[in-house]
């Protein structure tokens, strides 16, 4: 998928301390809306980043899955899942484009 930027690029769950989510898998989600089956958010809900694997919540944050997804949002947003884009991009004023291989 192609992001393509007509506005600007606001990811609420940094910008705006939007709270967390919660899983029924038992993982920390970066908000409400990543709960989907979007593959952006595959490496945070991972075994090893469950709530009970972990002594702190620090610790999921801290986790080398987290540290890279929050650089995806501040460094490399055109690399955010597509969820992020939909909800933090402005609604209608960001919109995700396919890329057919033709």
């Amino acid at each position: 998928m192609k992001m393509e930027k007509n506005d600007r690029w606001f990811p609420h769950c940094i910008h705006l301390g939007k709270e967390k989510g919660y899983s029924a898998s038992g993982h920390i989600l970066p908000c409400c809306w990543a709960d989907t089956p979007d593959p952006g958010f595959a490496p945070l809900i991972k075994e090893k980043l469950k709530i009970a694997n972990n002594a702190t919540i620090t610790d999921i944050f801290q986790s080398e899955e987290w540290q890279e997804f929050i650089h995806k949002l501040t460094a490399e947003p055109d690399k955010a899942p597509a969820t992020c884009w939909k909800y933090c991009g402005n609604g209608k004023k960001f919109r995700i484009k396919e890329i057919l291989d033709t």
